[in-house]
This record gives C-alpha cells, sequence and structure tokens, in this order.
C-alpha cells in the first residue's frame, strides 16, 4: 500500500510537470471526469478468445467437441467473407465452460452453439471425457489421453458423471502441485473418491 502513496519521478501530469505524483494521484488525475460503465452482455462475449473455425456439415469441431444448431444451416459448408481468414468464420469460446461457443450472427446478434454431448446429457462419454481434459491447463496434457482410457474411466467412477468430473479435476490439481503437469492412470487410480465408486472399483474381499 505504501507504494500507492508514495510519489514517484516518472508520475508527472501535463498541467503539473515539476510536482511529481503517487500512483493514486496519478490515476485520479487521469480518470477525473470518467464515470465507470458496467460491461454488457455483449462486451463479454466481444471479450473472450477468439478462434477462426470452418463451419462443416456436421457443425464446429473444436478438438474432439463438436458444436451445433439448426442455426448453422445457412453457412454449412460455405467459406465466410471474412478476408484472410481462409474461408473460416470468427467464433469466441470461454476456455472455462466448453459446453458451448458464440458466433456474431451480425452487428447486434450472437449465436450461441452448444456441443452435442452437452444437448445429449452426456450420452456421449468418451467426448465428455474430452471436454473435461481439454479444458485443463496443463502444460505436458496430449489432447486424446483421456478418452482412450474411456473403459477404465466408466469402471473407476462406477459411470457417475460426478465422480468423473471431481476424479479428473483431483488429478488436474495434484499434477500442478507435483510438477508434473499431466493426467496418468497411476495418478488417477491414486485419487480418493465418494464411497459408491470405490466400491465399485475396489471391491471389499469375503471374510
Amino acid at each position: 500500500m505504501h507504494y500507492h502513496h508514495r510519489p514517484h519521478e516518472g508520475l508527472r501530469h501535463p498541467m503539473m510537470p515539476r510536482k511529481a505524483l503517487t500512483p493514486n494521484e496519478m490515476w485520479a488525475a487521469l480518470v477525473a471526469g470518467h464515470v465507470p460503465v458496467p460491461l454488457t452482455g455483449r462486451d463479454y462475449l466481444d471479450l473472450l478468445p477468439v478462434r477462426w473455425q470452418a463451419i462443416t456439415p456436421a457443425g464446429i469441431t473444436i478438438h474432439h467437441r463438436t458444436y451445433n444448431t439448426d442455426l448453422l444451416a445457412p453457412h454449412r459448408g460455405q467459406a465466410s467473407p471474412v478476408p484472410g481468414r481462409g474461408g473460416k468464420w470468427e467464433i469466441h469460446y470461454n476456455p472455462h465452460d466448453v459446453r458451448h461457443v458464440h458466433r456474431p450472427f451480425d452487428e447486434r446478434t450472437w449465436q450461441r452453439i452448444r456441443t452435442q454431448a452437452a444437448d445429449g446429457n452426456h450420452g456421449d462419454a468418451e467426448q465428455y471425457e474430452a471436454s473435461l481434459a481439454d479444458a485443463l491447463d496443463l502444460h505436458h496434457h496430449t489432447p486424446g489421453t483421456l478418452p482412450r482410457h474411456a473403459p477404465y474411466l466408466h469402471q473407476r467412477t462406477a459411470g457417475r458423471i460426478g465422480s468423473l468430473t471431481r476424479l479428473i479435476r483431483q488429478a488436474a490439481i495434484t499434477a500442478i502441485h507435483d510438477g508434473t503437469e499431466r493426467i496418468t492412470k497411476r495418478s488417477l487410480d491414486a485419487i480418493r473418491l465418494d464411497h459408491l465408486a470405490e466400491t465399485h472399483h475396489r471391491p471389499r474381499r469375503g471374510r
């Protein structure tokens, strides 16, 4: 806090060039007369990361996920008119929420496009596992690793989505803490889950 209240030689206002200002004073001088305005929903979408993707007959595919909606029908297989993008379309996405992406329809309207796994209530288990894995911020994670272990993951979690989510999240936290930055079958097996999942994974032996 002392830093913000101490004058700094490099902080000088054009109207007071001889006076060194504190960071707080400089901030107040620069924003004087401005009223902060909260972001709108459109502002939020505008600020999301952008990918340029083709719109195929199946929809929009990002990693192992396919996003689709009937609203894409006029654009399937069509090239985007935006120059310099190889015919691909502007797609905005939230890396922390892989359930849907957004496409600007015009200057005032956005299309919200859901992943097929979300629309199907996670009926496609492998796609859901891939969605969880791709949302992880692990430097050494290889896309497609978890779907290859689909039979193990189903047996490990008794086929329950909640247990699967907790298992992968905890394995990711462990991978970050121990510096490995990857999820392996060994690291997954070391995670303790709820009683039902553990009983299904490690059934008790008869006495």
